[in-house]
């Protein structure tokens, strides 16, 4: 069961200064500028839409408030003449007619703790059991080999039968009536407890009801048998594979412990998995890449783009930059090479969205989504209040259970500042409470005057320091974050300059 009570909202009494309040200078529009080739745009925070300037406007927009316009001629009397300034000026109040360059900052975020206590009850959306500690590999590069101090390494823990189905049974009766309801096997390596698995997707099946249950076992895919291969089938289990690319790259890091390569292993596997039935193979086989030290994501894009994964889905992620000694063996140009390497695999992938081919796999894997969220934000004016950027309800988007049956937001944030309950008594409501409150309260002075937070996908995990919330290390990552932001709305308009119908296909994507 969810239990104990709210207590009061920290993030309804948050309240944020932006630039201007409480002094006699009004604030600048809120909003932000770039430039593509050919043109200069402007983000409208508060409608949440792009416009398009000619340069003075775009020039002049900053002091479009704060300056009186008197003011404004002196100052731009070196670039422009005082006729050009006029205009822009004109068009610049025009905009504001319509509705745009409204200086208007939020001052708290979204309180959505009335509606917690229900949505713990019923609202559940995903399980991802933990179901051991243990791993046959010791992959260099892996948040839990030692290579990262602040975090636990591999260990002799399992989850119990036991506590796998009592984490089933919490998950049923808070998941309500939903279409479709999400369990995934986590490690460690799950297929070292490939009984438990067995046995918890039995128990799960067994109490019906459940819509559509879409099961997902995470693995590095080395222990697959005849057996194992039987079962997922049957079951329809989706499998995703840890595959960082071709031989040479693959076994530089993901190795077994005594240092041998396992890509011969994998690939061979793979290849069973195939052959027992294509069908399968092609919908519920997926590959994930994690992206190392010395970058070649050329190499690694050719390689995705071979026959044998060409109607597979796949993702790839960077390996974790923070709390870890793993680059310091790498020579400072390494980070040059990768921002040259990326910068290729973008350039192809806006000129193959701009003229209507489908991008590479790798650069769809590392770009699309980015994209999407862009291309799917809502028109709307924004109010006082804005969401907590990324941040999921704890306990409801998804529940973590570690191998003894403690409860976290994810499988990201493992650690006791971020607990939420454990699986005999199920979410705490204040547990909860704490760590969206403790998200919010250090957050909501940034996140408010901030150009991207309408666009922002962090969560509690970008302020996740060791075992601790960390402010300072969301700050570094928020810095990231608004970088990335104006890269993609520079590349988003350059594909739509030429290929205005470039995003239609994201319309038909079913997106959870």
């Amino acid at each position: 069961m969810v239990h104990s009570t709210l207590n009061s909202n920290v993030h309804e009494k948050a309240s944020t200064p932006w630039a201007g309040e409480g002094s006699k200078t009004p604030p600048s529009p809120f909003v932000h500028k770039y430039r593509t080739e050919r043109g200069f745009y402007v983000y409208d925070v508060n409608t949440n839409d792009i416009l398009k300037a000619d340069e003075a406007e775009y020039d002049l927009v900053d002091d479009y408030g704060p300056l009186p316009r008197a003011d404004l001629i002196p100052k731009w009397r070196s670039k422009y003449t005082q006729a050009e300034i006029e205009k822009a000026l004109d068009g610049l109040d025009l905009m504001v007619r319509k509705g745009y360059l409204s200086a208007h900052r939020p001052s708290r975020f979204v309180d959505f703790t009335e509606f917690l206590g229900v949505l713990l009850e019923s609202g559940m959306e995903q399980l991802i059991l933990n179901t051991t500690e243990t791993c046959n590999l010791r992959c260099r590069y892996c948040l839990y080999s030692g290579t990262y101090p602040l975090e636990r390494t591999h260990s002799a823990a399992n989850m119990s039968l036991e506590t796998a189905k009592r984490a089933i049974k919490y998950f049923k009766e808070h998941s309500g009536d939903k279409d479709r309801s999400h369990l995934s096997f986590y490690g460690g390596e799950p297929l070292t407890c490939f009984e438990t698995v067995r046995g918890t997707v039995e128990y799960a099946e067994s109490l019906g009801g459940w819509g559509d249950l879409f099961i997902h076992v995470d693995s590095n895919s080395t222990l697959i048998t005849d057996e194992i291969i039987d079962f997922l089938v049957k079951h329809k289990i989706a499998l995703q594979v840890s595959l960082d690319g071709p031989k040479e790259v693959h076994d530089r890091y993901r190795v077994y412990r005594n240092g041998k390569g396992t890509y011969d292993r994998i690939i061979r596997n793979v290849n069973r998995i195939r052959e027992a039935d294509r069908d399968y193979y092609r919908d519920y086989v997926y590959f994930v890449a994690t992206l190392t030290p010395p970058y070649d994501l050329t190499l690694i894009d050719e390689f995705f783009a071979g026959e044998q994964f060409a109607d597979n889905t796949m993702s790839a992620n960077f390996m974790e930059t923070y709390d870890t000694e793993f680059f310091d063996k790498y020579s400072a140009g390494m980070e040059n090479l990768i921002d040259e390497t990326l910068m290729r695999l973008k350039r192809d992938y806006v000129d193959a969205r701009a003229h209507g081919r489908d991008p590479s796999k790798l650069a769809v894997a590392l770009l699309d989504q980015a994209f999407i969220r862009l291309h799917r934000r809502k028109p709307e004016k924004l109010s006082d209040t804005i969401p907590m950027n990324g941040c999921c309800m704890p306990g409801v988007r998804r529940v973590f259970v570690t191998a003894d049956g403690d409860l976290y937001p994810c499988e990201k944030v493992e650690s006791k500042e971020f607990l939420i309950g454990h699986v005999d008594t199920g979410v705490d409501l204040n547990l909860v409470k704490k760590v969206v409150d403790t998200y919010a309260e250090h957050s909501i002075g940034d996140c408010a005057d901030c150009w991207a937070s309408r666009l922002c996908s962090m969560c509690y995990n970008s302020a996740k320091h060791g075992a601790k919330f960390d402010i300072e290390r969301k700050r570094e990552r928020c810095e990231k974050q608004r970088t990335t932001w104006h890269a993609t709305l520079q590349m988003y308009t350059t594909i739509l300059e030429d290929n205005p119908r470039a995003f239609d296909f994201v319309k038909d994507l079913y997106i959870e």
